[in-house]
């Protein structure tokens, strides 16, 4: 297998062949004869002014452009207060270096109308970096996400969801509005990149944050859509469709309409190749599950051949449409609808291995086969009313509606592993699960200017009820064996559970800011908030003898009703300098939490009531070193309530072998946070370096008490315990090798270290977990190919400080290959591969998968609007899912099923109409855009 991957990338190594090259050089002076440091020296294509290449001057006024492809060029020069230099130069065989010598630039007396002046390929400013699109895309037809692939510091992994600089994008603005909500791969999957003027990427605030200029801890990574001007009014889409073998299908569209602030966007999308363009987020089981609910925790899987998550197969259907539009000059409205209906069919193989203390262990073998189905809705809007100069009002608006149906049947063996090995239990089990739930979250928000440049107010209601119904069934007969393989129990567990769960949630708060200085903030702050969530659990035994389940088992049913009330009072401090900004904060908080529960085995009611205080204190730095160099530090601290999951004391008997129960004694947990990131970007050499570390330490974490009832029956229970941190690390350097143009390289090293608490049988516990990640990749793009390739490294080692004997090492490596190429007659060659292999896991689990497509595509019509595509999926027939789960105690491997090799033949058509009726052909720009 790897001589397979060898060979196919020596078939590519041709690709990798320069054209000779040349290079054009000046220095630069004034008019009286001063050096020019820090000017922009931009280099276009003569026959369509396409951007080529860019520098900068340094302190002796010299510049120099390498790896010129020979060929017609335009050079410009521009700085700052002087006109535009602009002249041609040709890069020719037997002259392949041109110097201009001693270039002299004249002030500035008049704006030359043959040329367009904009910013630089790559701007930072603050928080915000800005990428001109011109400058990074060469493909006609590309997307968004084509041109994401190139910017600096960006990836974007195969299922479509990008990081940047380290963090995970949460959410896509285009022209800074929302489009359909926080998803950013329908923005990105689905504008051109000839529609775009810049991609911007920002930390992203709260609604309040932004108002008042005070950072309230609520940042998330985000990324712009800046369209062009003239860009901004006509309809743009895609639709395409397609069939392959195993009755494999395919079919998507997207519509846009856009007038001015008129923005009106269709979506759809269906198949069976676990293609999922959306995120799925559970509100059924929102403040409670289900009895037989079949959650659990899942590591990372792998990914399958058609671009989806490692887990099953699915059949998801999703449409939507999103509106944005501006009512005059005081009224902005945005809003979106999501529909979906996904069905999953999921095999799964697992091992898992327990420890205990004294040396004994318990070994479980199980098959499962899940098949789920899900249907949600999602409604968001916002509006935004501006009463006049000074005051506004903001009203913010998400309803979800999910109906979620489950049935499990699984099949496993326990081995006792401790003096003796024998087989324990055999637990055959078939489980039904059918919930409904629906959840809203509103937000209105009151803000005011005073006359005073900084003196705000703001004053906000939030409120978020929600509610979900289920029932479940459990048919589970369990058979345990004595060491000597004779039955010293059989039990046939035969039961009926329901659950209602209504929680509601109100908070109201108010902020005040006033400036002290010019450059001196100062904001008070309060906020009221009170949840109550009430949950009630019944669960009944089956009859023998009216066939009815009737019979009602007091000890798996309970009433619980839980509220927690909190009044917070804070103060910020910001400093604003040139360079250097700091902001510091002090909150003090007083929680009540009461929860009251229902025991129906004993008809106990029980009240139990806790008062916390806290303090949350947090800061703020941030350092400008140069315009391309920042630094920033932020610390923040905050409490987390336990859930009604983790306070209801009833048992969740849906895993017979691991038996779940609540406690409501549980405290509060304290989360302190501290993360530095430092940004460096170098504009002459297009070095982009970024490096963060983040710390979390929880004081009082929530963490599970593992005892056993049997040898081979866990009990957990969540007790608060102190000891629990982890610590990450990410570098990521993104540069272009000169000397090969289209050449660049991204390399990335993360580290992560956690330390988690536990109870096992009543000892203290600690699982430490160490990974380290190394990863390398290149992409290539001429204008014939592109090509990227990367490799990744993964080494992980798992601790237990009360059996050590069970310490464990495993490793992943992970090889990746993307190429295109294409002809003169618009025909296309697609391959990739992704090469895992996995070493150090269970018996059966070290599986090495070589994951290859390959696809043949042919564009028609002079602007290349339609396009025919033939694709084989996985051609040796490989794809597998395989993942590996750490617990406190334990370690389990899981091997899920996927979608196996298909041939797809699919038909695409794309239609642009934009700035007229006609429909508009891909020109070259009419004028010369050149970097300042």
């Amino acid at each position: 297998m790897k001589n397979l991957a060898l060979l196919i990338m020596s078939g590519l190594f041709p690709f990798f062949l320069s054209a000779q090259t040349g290079v054009v050089k000046g220095r630069l002076v004034d008019t009286a004869g001063q050096l020019l440091d820090n000017a922009t020296i931009s280099v276009l294509q003569k026959k369509d002014s396409s951007f080529i290449s860019y520098t900068m001057s340094n302190s002796k006024g010299t510049f120099e452009i390498k790896n010129l492809s020979l060929g017609d060029y335009q050079i410009f020069i521009s700085f700052t207060g002087y006109e535009i230099y602009k002249g041609p130069f040709s890069i020719t065989a037997n002259k392949p270096t041109l110097d201009f010598g001693l270039v002299m630039l004249w002030p500035e007396y008049k704006t030359l109308s043959t040329v367009v002046v904009t910013e630089s390929p790559v701007k930072m400013n603050g928080d915000t970096i800005s990428f001109k699109v011109k400058a990074f895309n060469s493909k006609p037809d590309a997307t968004v996400e084509d041109v994401l692939k190139k910017l600096p510091g960006v990836q974007v992994q195969r299922d479509g969801t990008i990081k940047a600089m380290g963090e995970q994008v949460q959410k896509v603005y285009v022209d800074g509005k929302e489009f359909f909500g926080t998803d950013p791969k329908i923005a990105t999957k689905n504008l051109t990149a000839d529609m775009v003027d810049q991609i911007q990427v920002f930390d992203d605030m709260s609604e309040q944050a932004r108002f008042t200029k005070i950072d309230d801890g609520s940042r998330t990574k985000s990324i712009n859509i800046k369209l062009k001007k003239d860009k901004r009014k006509g309809d743009f889409g895609r639709a395409t469709v397609g069939v392959g073998s195993e009755s494999r299908y395919e079919g998507n569209f997207s519509f846009n309409h856009f007038r001015g602030d008129q923005r009106i966007s269709l979506v759809g999308s269906a198949n069976n190749t676990n293609k999922v363009s959306y995120t799925f987020t559970d509100v059924s089981s929102q403040g409670g599950s289900s009895q037989f609910s079949n959650g659990g925790a899942t590591g990372s899987g792998m990914a399958n051949a058609s671009g989806g998550a490692s887990g099953g197969v699915s059949r998801p259907f999703s449409t939507g449409i999103n509106f944005n539009d501006s009512w005059g000059p005081k009224i902005d409205f945005r809003g979106s609808y999501f529909y979906t209906d996904n069905s999953n069919n999921l095999e799964q193989n697992k091992f898992r291995r327990n420890t205990f203390p004294g040396d004994s262990a318990s070994e479980t073998s199980t098959y499962s086969n899940i098949i789920n189905g899900n249907r949600t809705h999602r409604l968001n809007a916002r509006w935004e009313y501006t009463i006049d100069s000074v005051n506004s009002l903001l009203y913010i608006a998400n309803l979800s509606r999910q109906k979620f149906k489950g049935t499990t049947i699984d099949t496993n063996v326990t081995f006792s592993d401790g003096i003796d090995k024998y087989l324990a239990t055999e637990v055959r089990t078939n489980k039904k699960d059918d919930r409904d739930g629906i959840n809203y979250s509103g937000e209105l928000l009151y803000r005011r200017r005073f006359k005073r440049a900084g003196r705000t107010f703001t004053l906000g209601w939030r409120n978020s009820p929600s509610g979900s119904d289920s029932r479940g069934f459990n048919i589970s007969p369990i058979t345990a064996y004595n060491n000597d393989g004779s039955i010293a129990s059989f039990i046939n567990l035969n039961q009926q559970a329901f659950q209602e769960n209504e929680t509601g949630i109100n908070t109201i708060s108010t902020s005040y800011t006033e400036p002290i200085d010019r450059n001196k903030l100062f904001e008070i702050n309060y906020a009221f908030s009170a949840s109550n969530t009430i949950s009630d659990k019944k669960t009944y035994d089956f009859n023998s003898g009216t066939g009815k389940y009737d019979q009602l088992n007091p000890l798996l049913s309970n009433f619980f009703d839980y509220s927690n009330t909190s009044s917070r009072t804070g103060f910020n401090f910001r400093h604003q300098l040139k360079k250097f900004n700091y902001q510091v904060g002090l909150g003090y908080q007083v929680s009540n939490l009461e929860n009251r529960s229902v025991t129906l085995s004993t008809g106990k009611d029980t009240t139990v009531r806790q008062r916390f205080t806290n303090l949350f204190p947090t800061a703020n730095i941030n350092y400008a070193i140069t315009r391309s160099k920042n630094i920033k530090v932020y610390y923040r601290g905050r409490t987390n309530a336990p859930n009604v999951n983790q306070l209801q004391d009833v048992p969740d008997v849906s895993n017979p072998l691991m038996i779940k129960t609540g406690n409501p004694s549980l405290k509060q947990e304290f989360i302190n946070n501290i993360n530095i990131n430092y940004n460096s970007f170098a504009l002459a050499s297009q070095r982009f370096f970024s490096a963060s570390v983040s710390v979390n330490y929880t004081g009082n974490k929530i963490v599970n008490s593992i005892d056993s009832l049997n040898p081979v029956t866990l009990i957990y229970k969540p007790e608060n315990m102190n000891g629990s941190f982890n610590v990450s690390g990410t570098g990521s350097l993104n540069f272009p090798v000169k000397k090969l143009k289209g050449l660049n390289v991204n390399l990335t090293n993360m580290m992560y270290l956690s330390r988690d608490a536990n109870l096992l049988y009543k000892q203290k516990n600690f699982t430490s977990t160490f990974q380290v990640n190394q990863s390398a990749g290149i992409n290539y793009g001429k204008d014939q190919f592109d090509l990227a390739v990367s490799g990744a490294f993964v080494y992980n080692l798992v601790a237990y400080e009360v059996e050590t004997g069970e310490n464990t090492k495993y490793f992943n490596q992970a090889y990746s290959a993307d190429f295109t190429y294409r002809f003169k007659n618009r025909f296309y060659f697609l391959t990739d591969f992704d090469y895992y292999i996995n070493s150090g896991r269970s018996a059966g689990f070290n599986e090495d998968v070589f994951l290859w497509n390959l696809s043949f595509a042919k564009k028609f019509f002079e602007t290349n609007t339609a396009e025919i595509k033939f694709t084989v999926y996985d051609i040796l027939n490989q794809n597998n899912g395989i993942n590996r789960i750490i617990g406190e105690n334990y370690y389990e491997d899981v091997k899920a099923n996927v979608v196996p090799r298909f041939f797809m033949l699919s038909m695409s058509y794309n239609f642009n109409r934009v700035g007229s009726n006609k429909l508009q052909k891909k020109e070259p720009p009419s004028q010369n855009t050149i970097s300042k």
